[in-house]
């Protein structure tokens, strides 16, 4: 009743009445209210009596845009909402206001998954931004003054005095004036006495992230965090389009796969120089080569050397294809270097890429709204389940996707993602890739479960900032935690560990055996032997037949690779005795029935 008076007693006059700006004023009012109530015999004395020795007790918040939750979410939703009711007339010929019609919109965001997702960007972020501060203490995160200089040009105080006709040192002048600024820290808010220059300086040195996540079974969004405060930074990190560094390979791998390789294929971990693009010579991380490794085994450990050598065999023209039929939407530079993701994704399209490796090859189609009804409940518009999985397409065979699920889930339980398990503590299926771009600029990571799919990326506004070694810089330590924490939140709900401890569906046997095979070897198997060795084992000699037929990954030049894919339909039959006697060799070597 206190709490109705007081609203009640507002709309004399809300401003004079205010509870925040005039709480004398507004519990006067409130009284009078009640008083009226008790004469009109609506409330008892005695409780007149109670109420009116009750305080305001108010918690207000003002309404924004910026607040609140999902507020990246929301203004795709106003994006999104705007095109849809254009589309919708009103009952007088007319279209749907989103703000004043009173319209109720049913949305695929789960709320309680959401709060965990902006939790643990906000957690981690803060830490990280504590670890990039203490590693740039006595440096410039911008390197030299160019780029500083760059960005300052790009701001709208630039802009502005361009226009107004200002001449650069007077604009100059003007990022050099001391001002009373408000500025964005993780603790809230404050204000500063600073330049626009040292403001300038601040805010470019601050990390951002974007996470999304999904259902690739029916194409529901269930989270959307695009940055870090909407209020300072209103850019939708989801939207952002950056360099995909590691999480582009699986691409290469499924191409690869489509192109005829076998997954216990082994490949060289070696470095080459390809003379044909400006002597360009892919290195990995750890910079570490030698050995053979199956596609698993090289997706696991995000081997460049490989992938780059992979896509030097079957040539960027499939893999440009498949990447786009895999939901990245962007211009696909036409080089070598997109094996180690060179190519622009946003963090919705490579939700995309791993939504259809999720799916077991059949790419989802995300959508964000659900229904849309009048004020008087009527169905406006509806998304319905069954309609939008049956715009989903097939862009690679099913075995593929479980290949490739098979060698991302090694890398959660052995490769570069192995902290999942380690430090994390996570223990229910689950596949994922690690990602890091050139000079540590952007850190991603991608994973999924049988039943959920996240992606999160790291990075400044300007990848010309960024850490200086991949200690802090690497995907493994910039966006991997942030779903290991969002994973881990859900495990601990009972509403929402469905989502994350679900079972992968096992393996067909056959493509088990397919499968059956040593990651890595310090050299390839294909060695003389007493009695004839593994060739004689094989059935081949060391004539024409071998090389002819020689194991896929020892090649080094596409017109190898193109040759064996024209002859493909020939040695079939002579591709399945080989497995045969591959699966007899590792049974006789591993001990196995």
């Amino acid at each position: 009743v206190p709490q109705a008076a007081l609203l009640v007693g507002m709309l004399k006059a809300n401003s004079a009445y205010h509870p925040v700006r005039n709480p004398e004023k507004a519990l006067e009012r409130r009284n009078i209210v009640m008083r009226r109530m008790m004469e009109q015999s609506e409330i008892s004395a005695g409780d007149y009596q109670v109420f009116k020795a009750s305080p305001l007790a108010v918690k207000y918040s003002k309404e924004s845009h910026h607040s609140g939750l999902a507020a990246y979410f929301r203004e795709h939703l106003r994006i999104e909402l705007d095109g849809l009711l254009s589309q919708i007339t009103d009952e007088k010929g007319g279209t749907y206001n989103l703000y004043s019609d009173g319209l109720r919109v049913y949305t695929t965001l789960d709320a309680r998954m959401q709060r965990y997702a902006e939790k643990a960007v906000q957690d981690h972020l803060k830490v990280l931004q504590a670890a990039f501060n203490k590693e740039w203490k006595d440096g410039k995160p911008w390197g030299k003054d160019q780029l500083l200089e760059s960005i300052l040009r790009q701001s709208q105080r630039w802009k502005a005095g361009i226009e107004a006709g200002m001449d650069t040192a007077t604009i100059l002048k003007q990022f050099d004036e001391v001002q009373n600024l408000e500025i964005f820290t993780w603790d809230g808010p404050v204000r500063r006495k600073w330049t626009s220059r040292d403001s300038l300086k601040y805010t470019i040195s601050l990390l951002h992230a974007g996470l999304v996540a999904g259902n690739p079974e029916n194409g529901q969004l269930l989270v959307w965090v695009g940055g870090i405060d909407h209020k300072f930074f209103e850019y939708d990190q989801v939207k952002a389009r950056r360099p995909s560094g590691s999480v582009f390979k699986p691409i290469v791998y499924a191409a690869a796969l489509e192109a005829g390789f076998d997954p216990c294929d082994y490949l060289e971990n070696t470095e080459r120089s390809y003379e044909e693009y400006q002597g360009w010579t892919p290195r990995n991380a750890s910079q570490e080569q030698g050995g053979v490794y199956t596609m698993a085994g090289a997706i696991s450990n995000s081997l460049n050397t490989i992938a780059a050598a992979l896509l030097m065999d079957i040539g960027t023209k499939p893999v440009r294809e498949l990447a786009m039929s895999m939901g990245l939407q962007g211009p696909i530079p036409d080089q070598p270097s997109i094996a180690l993701g060179t190519a622009d994704a946003s963090a919705l399209e490579i939700l995309s890429l791993y939504g259809t490796l999720a799916n077991q090859g059949v790419r989802p189609n995300w959508y964000a709204i659900k229904r849309i009804e009048n004020s008087r409940g009527e169905i406006l518009y509806e998304k319905k389940i069954e309609e939008n999985q049956a715009d989903f397409e097939r862009v690679i065979p099913e075995d593929h996707a479980l290949i490739l699920r098979h060698g991302l889930q090694m890398a959660v339980d052995s490769g570069t993602a192995r902290s999942l398990r380690d430090f994390y503590g996570l223990r229910a299926d689950l596949a994922g890739k690690t990602g890091t771009t050139q000079d540590h600029g952007d850190g991603w990571f991608a994973a999924y479960s049988s039943s959920l799919v996240a992606v999160s990326r790291v990075g400044a506004m300007w990848p010309g900032i960024h850490f200086k070694s991949l200690r802090h810089g690497s995907g493994s330590r910039t966006a991997l935690p942030i779903v290991a924490k969002l994973w881990l939140a859900c495990d601990k709900d009972t509403e929402l560990r469905k989502w994350v401890r679900g079972s992968f569906t096992p393996l067909p046997e056959y493509l088990a055996q397919d499968l059956n095979c040593p990651p890595y070897l310090p050299t390839y198997p294909e060695l003389e032997k007493e009695g004839g060795g593994l060739l004689a084992f094989l059935g081949l000699t060391k004539g024409e037949e071998e090389l002819e037929d020689k194991p896929q990954g020892t090649h080094s030049r596409p017109s190898e690779a193109s040759e064996r894919i024209r002859k493909k339909n020939e040695k079939i039959k002579k591709k399945r005795k080989r497995k045969e006697a591959w699966k007899g060799f590792w049974d006789d070597v591993l001990g196995r029935d």
